[in-house]
Order: structure tokens, then C-alpha cells, then sequence
């Protein structure tokens, strides 16, 4: 029971003092807002930078963004070790889209563009080294066995399916 005289807010201070804790509030709660809207604006940013690098490396390499698996399959230890890692970083770029933009369906459909063409090669990589995917996210191992399955290929008999 309240003393005598005593209102019940001013068990928790004058008005002043509740006001200022109530703009206190809201300003940490805008603080937060706002370096949320940072992160993701730094997210975005360096997934775009990161794209941009692979896109970088298709201008370099072209033999590898529109790939003849068997050829590479042929080709020296060297070549193939490029290729592998031409593969790695189209993927981390895709991993790396694909979280910063994922409200973007144009970004998922330009990643799935990209990893349609290697998928002979990540299968069979896939059959060779059931790990090789472990040092991507979990997002981009569920992305590409999508891919895969959606495509038709299956591990370890990797058979290129029929248009």
C-alpha cells in the first residue's frame, strides 16, 4: 500500500526522470537499429566486392566460367588445381551473396547460374572427397546439393544428365 500522499509513479522518480529513461530506451534502441543497418550495409559491400572478384577471375579465365570438364579432367595437375580453385571461389562468392542478399532472388538465380556448369566437376569432387564441401558455410552445402539433385546428379556415379 502506497504511503499516504504518495502517487504510484513517483515510486519510480519524478516524470522528468521517467521521461529521460524512456528516451534513454528509445535512443540504445536506435543505436542498435542503426548499427544493424551498418552491418548490413558492410555485408553487402563486401559481398559485392567479393563478386566482383570473381567476375574478375572469369575475365582471366574463361576456359573455366563456361568449362569442358573433360578437357580440364585431361589437363595437367596445374590446370586442374586452377580450376579448383577458380570453382572454391565462385562458391564462397555465392556463399557470400547469398547471405548479404537474401531478399534478392536475383542473386540466388545468378549463383545457381554459375554453379550449374561445374556441377560435373563438384560431383565428382564430391565422390573423390565427400569433405571437400566442410569449409563452406552450411547454407552453401545445402545450396549445392540442391543444385545437384535438382540437376539430376547423384554421388559417386556423376552421370551428366540428358537435356
Amino acid at each position: 500500500m502506497a504511503a499516504e500522499g504518495i502517487q504510484w509513479w513517483q515510486k519510480f522518480g519524478t516524470v522528468g526522470q521517467v521521461a529521460q529513461a524512456v528516451v534513454t530506451t528509445l535512443g540504445v534502441i536506435a543505436a542498435l537499429f542503426q548499427i544493424n543497418m551498418i552491418k548490413e550495409a558492410n555485408q553487402e559491400t563486401s559481398a559485392r566486392q567479393i563478386y566482383l572478384g570473381y567476375l574478375e577471375k572469369q575475365f582471366d579465365y574463361p576456359r573455366f566460367a563456361a568449362p569442358d570438364y573433360e578437357r580440364i579432367k585431361q589437363s595437367s595437375a596445374d590446370e586442374q588445381i586452377l580450376y579448383e580453385s577458380f570453382v572454391a571461389y565462385m562458391l564462397y562468392s555465392c556463399e557470400e551473396a547469398l547471405v548479404a542478399f537474401a531478399r534478392q532472388p536475383n542473386w540466388r538465380l545468378t549463383c545457381e547460374t554459375g554453379v550449374k556448369v561445374h556441377l560435373p566437376f563438384l560431383c565428382k569432387h564430391l565422390a573423390a572427397n565427400p569433405r571437400y564441401l566442410d569449409t563452406f558455410a552450411d547454407h552453401t552445402v545445402h545450396f549445392v546439393l540442391t543444385m545437384m539433385s535438382r540437376e539430376g546428379f547423384v554421388v559417386p556415379e556423376c552421370k551428366v544428365p540428358r537435356s
